[in-house]
């Protein structure tokens, strides 16, 4: 039997979406009409939202003195919030994974609630968290929700995380692993 040579076996659009044009008189291959528009979907696609984790101490809880008392003492990193409150608005996914209970956390955001009366109205106000918060159930493995912030002492799958004392891992360097870990200086408390 003699094997067909298909001029195609290369085309990522055939391999990934079985083209239908493939032997058919519509099929331009090398130069594929279709492929722009697969490469536009495919770039779409890669901009998807993604799920962020954000650490809480020494990220959002500015966290100068370390761990303490355990207590949250510190000031909130303002700067860290706007681009929460970004993600969020952007259609992300965002929630806080720390070491900490999540209820010290939510209780931490709820020191900011003030209450407001206008016009024999009652009415709550966050003066300092821009967004919505809600606890993340122990057993809960995803965090989905839109326009809330997340916030869990589990861990939860995520794309991104953003924490001061991590080193990103890279397999195509996993011979300096090791000496990069030994060499790894977080920052020294008090921060100033």
């Amino acid at each position: 039997m003699r094997k067909h040579n298909d001029p195609v076996k290369h085309c990522t659009l055939y391999k990934e979406l079985g083209c239908s044009f493939v032997d058919d008189p519509y099929c331009d291959f090398p130069e594929c009409s279709m492929y722009k528009e697969y490469e536009v979907k495919k770039s779409s696609s890669e901009s998807r939202p993604k799920t962020i984790a954000f650490d809480f101490d020494g990220v959002i809880h500015k966290y100068r003195k370390g761990w303490q008392d355990g207590s949250v003492y510190d000031e909130i990193e303002h700067s860290v919030l706007k681009v929460i409150k970004k993600l969020l608005e952007e259609g992300h996914s965002v929630f806080i994974m720390s070491t900490r209970s999540k209820r010290q956390i939510k209780r931490f955001f709820d020191s900011f609630i003030v209450e407001h009366e206008i016009f024999g109205m009652e009415f709550k106000e966050n003066t300092l968290i821009p967004f919505d918060y809600k606890i993340i159930p122990a057993r809960r493995k995803f965090w989905s929700k839109k326009y809330v912030l997340g916030i869990c002492n589990h861990k939860v799958v995520f794309d991104v995380l953003v924490d001061d004392r991590a080193i990103n891992f890279d397999n195509n360097k996993i011979d300096t692993l090791m000496q990069e870990i030994l060499d790894f200086k977080p920052s020294v408390y008090p921060l100033h």
